[in-house]
């Protein structure tokens, strides 16, 4: 038979003692776990509008950037079709820089030909001009040759009576009368002129004269008033080189009209020319400045 005495004097306060040993571990296990999971559970917000409020904010601002996004996507397509229409442009703008280049290297090949072509032209005219002096010069020893040939014929025949007396009688009408100017030759007028002793120009009306320079073996003419301050001569055209006329009629069509051909000398050869009133005969300038008169009648006198 079971005694509660005898219960209660040998294990009652052991059993009280297991329980409330337990109570205590599971209370411990409790706070244990309440410890880890309060940092991991959020506080539940104490007032629910004020939450919803945010989250209908941020749900805006998520739809506009979505906006936002479609609308720089549009800008960008519309940027790339401007980035691809100035590629277009500065294409066709190279293709035309090219052809600028084509072109200015075509033009300055036109040009070094022309340049060619003009100093072939002048070489040419200097070719013509030597041989137009060459021919001269023969056909003035061919007139000095057959010169000499008649005055030797004439000194073994006698002439006629009637026939003397008739050159007697035309000799006196055919003289030349004054002082007759001359150059040298052709090259002495051109050293003359390129040294600036002698000024030459070519006079077409009373608005319009041209200045000859003779620079090197080139010959250039430049618009000018015939001189005021320079005594000045009219010679004939004849006297003036045939290089510097064949360069004149190349070098514009008013060659081809009436002109009187001008020049200027020295103070000291004109005052000789003026000392030679009452004269005839030639006055010849040499290539150094240096002057000769041959009268008609003979002989011959530096002046």
């Amino acid at each position: 038979m079971y005694n509660n005495a005898e219960y209660l004097d040998n294990g009652g306060d052991a059993g009280i003692e297991s329980a409330q040993t337990d109570v205590l571990r599971f209370n411990v296990i409790i706070a244990y776990i309440l410890l880890v999971l309060a940092p991991i559970v959020p506080s539940f917000p104490q007032e629910a509008p004020t939450a919803i409020i945010e989250v209908q904010k941020q749900a805006q601002a998520f739809e506009d950037q979505k906006v936002q996004i479609s609308e720089l996507h549009e800008q960008n397509k519309e940027l790339m079709k401007q980035v691809d229409a100035l590629l277009l442009q500065a294409e066709e703008n190279q293709k035309e820089a090219d052809s600028l280049d084509l072109a200015k290297r075509t033009l300055k090949t036109q040009e070094e030909k022309i340049q060619a072509l003009q100093a072939e032209k002048q070489m040419q005219a200097e070719r013509i001009w030597a041989y137009k002096r060459q021919l001269d010069r023969r056909q003035k020893e061919i007139a000095d040759i057959s010169s000499k040939l008649n005055a030797m014929e004439n000194a073994f025949q006698e002439p006629k009576t009637d026939e003397r007396e008739e050159v007697q009688t035309k000799q006196p009408s055919e003289r030349k009368k004054g002082v007759y100017v001359a150059f040298e030759s052709d090259e002495a007028f051109l050293s003359l002129l390129q040294e600036g002793q002698v000024q030459l120009f070519f006079h077409i009306n009373e608005s319009t004269a041209f200045q000859v320079f003779a620079e090197g073996k080139g010959i250039r003419f430049k618009a000018a008033a015939l001189p005021e301050n320079l005594p000045w001569w009219g010679i004939q055209e004849s006297l003036v080189p045939p290089a510097i006329s064949e360069s004149f009629q190349t070098w514009t069509t008013l060659a081809l009209q009436h002109k009187t051909a001008i020049i200027t000398l020295p103070d000291s050869i004109s005052e000789k020319i003026r000392n030679l009133q009452g004269k005839n005969g030639e006055f010849i300038i040499g290539r150094n400045g240096e002057t000769l008169f041959i009268p008609y009648d003979g002989g011959q006198n530096e002046v």
